[in-house]
């Protein structure tokens, strides 16, 4: 399915100005460091990242979607990697000072969730920054859609929602972050408004 729409281009209309959740990022980050991003579609945060001066290792399951963006790449400190995020990351623990994830985390059961967020911890660097964006509400993804287990949904085209709440993120993230900032908004994404859970973090 990813494969198809990167093919197609339907992200493509906004590919030239990060999210919002990418900009709040980084007014708590380091002024340098490393960042991974989970699930970077077309690029368009792992090159905010790169162009202020972060070292960016962006990941995507779809191999369409990489291969577009490794054609379009001019930064140096930009690398794009095929990723499968269900897998334990292959990186060191406590690797980079960053990690962001926009709209890429809520597809999965709630056990692999966990485990992801658990890798996530694992490579997160003690006082980085982990930013997030999941899915609360879609109307158009959840109408006349299968729950296949609490709060997880399968349309008709075999497009998978994990729906989050606050109190699952505070959940997943447990003890083990400070809280900056966690958000329940509507927001605007592929020509349609949704609803979501967004939130920047600190490993304690």
């Amino acid at each position: 399915m990813w494969d198809r729409k990167h093919a197609e281009g339907q992200h493509n209309f906004f590919a030239g100005e990060p999210s919002e959740l990418a900009t709040k990022a980084v007014s708590y980050m380091h002024d340098e460091g490393s960042v991974l991003e989970l699930g970077c579609g077309n690029g368009r945060d792992a090159r905010f990242y790169a162009s202020k001066g972060y070292t960016v290792i962006a990941t995507d399951l779809s191999d369409v979607a990489i291969r577009k963006c490794v054609e379009a790449n001019t930064l140096p400190t930009l690398e794009f990697r095929v990723l499968d995020i269900r897998n334990k990351l292959q990186f060191e623990s406590e690797s980079f000072d960053g990690v962001s994830s926009m709209l890429a985390l809520h597809y999965y059961s709630d056990k692999v969730t966990k485990e992801v967020f658990d890798e996530i911890y694992r490579v997160l660097k003690s006082g980085g920054v982990f930013a997030f964006s999941c899915k609360s509400r879609d109307e158009k993804r959840t109408n006349d859609a299968t729950e296949i287990e609490p709060n997880i949904f399968v349309d008709k085209g075999g497009h998978v929602l994990h729906l989050f709440s606050k109190e699952y993120a505070l959940e997943l993230l447990g003890d083990r972050f400070e809280v900056i900032q966690l958000d329940e908004k509507e927001a605007f994404y592929t020509n349609r408004y949704s609803t979501e859970v967004q939130c920047i973090a600190r490993k304690l």
